[in-house]
């Protein structure tokens, strides 16, 4: 799995070394493409533009998710097929340009699943839970697996962690 930011360059080469220590290259295309804009209003101002006195945690938790999200176990569960970790109407995609009240905002780096509040939430592929947290600033509860090599998958607004 190779990820490109929404603004990469279309041309990339990817080199790798085999096991016999031989070098291969092999170009990369991508393609550029159309991504939706959610406009969602009502949001409350602390969120959109937070006071200055939640500063402090807001950097501690950033902190915190970046360690957790930086873990790079042997673990090998990522290999295993994927399952949907929720039922519901899928209320937000990967990429898609954001506006809180009408303010521009960074892209959405997930997929959300709008459900009853305390449906319950699977993990997709098994893993070790690397943080857990029920009240951030920004995501309310939220939960960080680790499924190996770099794989980690994120679930926040979460009403509880039962993990």
């Amino acid at each position: 799995v190779f990820g490109f930011g929404r603004d990469a360059k279309s041309k990339h080469t990817l080199e790798w070394v085999d096991s016999n220590g031989n070098t291969h290259t092999q170009d990369l295309m991508i393609t550029k493409r159309d991504y939706k804009i959610d406009k969602i209003t009502g949001v409350a101002k602390k969120y959109v533009s937070p006071p200055k006195e939640v500063s402090a945690r807001i950097s501690r938790e950033a902190q915190a998710i970046r360690k957790a999200r930086a873990v790079n176990s042997d673990l090998q569960y990522f290999l295993d097929p994927v399952l949907k970790p929720a039922q519901g109407r899928i209320s937000g995609v990967y990429g898609s340009q954001r506006y809180f009240n009408g303010e521009p905002r960074r892209p959405h780096f997930g997929l959300d699943i709008a459900n009853k509040t305390g449906s319950p939430v699977y993990a997709p592929i098994s893993g070790t839970v690397v943080f857990a947290d029920p009240d951030l600033y920004y995501s309310g509860g939220t939960l960080i697996i680790d499924h190996g090599h770099g794989v980690t998958s994120t679930y926040i607004h979460l009403s509880k962690l039962d993990v």
